[in-house]
C-alpha cells in the first residue's frame, strides 16, 4: 500500500522509485500483482489514493498507449489462468461502488480494457447484463458509473461484440439520457455513453422493424 501511494507523491524521486518497484513486480509475477491490485481496489478500508493508483497501474498492465504495446498486454492478460482472470473481473465489478470519483472513473477504464479483450471471447458473459441492471439502480452513483463504464466498453469494442445485449445497452442509455430526475453528472455520463455507442447504430437506422428504431 505504501508503495502504490508512492506512486502520486509530489517528490518525483520517491513516484520513480515507487513505478520501478512494481514495474519490476510486474515483470517477475504478473497474475499476482494483478491480483493483489485489484483485491486493494475492492477492500474499501484501503485508502483513496492506493486505491487511485492501484486502478491506474491496472489499466496500464491491461492496456498499452500503441497498437503495438496494447496486443502485448493484450497477450499477457489472455495468458493468465482463468482463476485469475475470473477474480481480477470480481474485483473490479466489486470497486464500482467506491465512494470516491477519481476511483470509481479508473475502475470504469480498466473494465472497459479488460471488456475489449473479454467480450469478443465469451468469456465475461453477465458484464452487460450487470451494468444494464446497475444503470437502473436507484442508488444514482451507481447508474452514473455504470453508465460511464458502458460508455467506456463502446468505446472498445464492435457492435458484435455486444452481441444479444446490444439493444439492451442503448435502451438502458437512452433511458437515463431522457431522465429527468437524473443529476447533471449522470446526465453528462448517459450523454457520453451514447456518443460512443453511436458509431455502432446504423444497423438500427436501416432496420426495416419499426420497434428497433423506437429509442428516440
Amino acid at each position: 500500500i505504501r508503495v502504490l501511494e508512492s506512486t502520486l507523491n509530489a517528490d518525483k524521486n520517491i513516484r520513480d522509485q515507487a513505478t520501478a518497484t512494481l514495474e519490476q513486480a510486474k515483470s517477475q509475477s504478473y497474475g499476482q500483482l494483478l491480483g493483489t491490485l485489484t483485491s486493494l481496489l475492492a477492500n474499501q478500508g484501503v485508502s483513496q489514493i492506493a486505491r487511485h493508483a492501484a486502478a491506474m497501474f491496472v489499466k496500464n498492465m491491461v492496456s498499452g498507449h500503441s497498437r503495438l504495446t496494447n496486443q502485448q498486454a493484450q497477450t499477457r492478460w489472455n495468458q493468465l489462468d482463468n482463476q485469475t482472470r475470473e477474480h481480477v473481473k470480481a474485483c473490479l465489478m466489486n470497486a464500482l461502488v467506491a465512494k470516491e470519483p477519481p476511483v470509481r472513473r479508473a475502475v470504469s477504464q480498466c473494465i472497459g480494457k479488460i471488456a475489449s479483450v473479454e467480450l469478443p471471447a465469451n468469456r465475461w458473459p453477465k458484464l452487460l447484463q450487470d451494468l444494464c441492471s446497475a444503470c437502473m439502480n436507484p442508488q444514482e452513483t451507481l447508474r452514473e458509473t455504470a453508465l460511464e463504464t458502458l460508455g467506456y466498453i463502446c468505446e472498445e469494442v464492435n457492435a458484435e461484440a455486444l452481441g444479444a445485449n446490444l439493444n439492451n445497452v442503448l435502451s438502458v442509455i437512452v433511458g437515463n439520457v431522457t431522465q429527468q430526475t437524473n443529476s447533471a453528472t449522470t446526465h453528462k455520463a448517459a450523454l457520453g455513453a451514447l456518443q460512443m455507442m453511436l458509431p455502432m447504430l446504423g444497423h438500427i437506422f436501416r432496420s426495416p422493424t419499426p420497434n428497433d428504431r423506437d429509442y428516440f
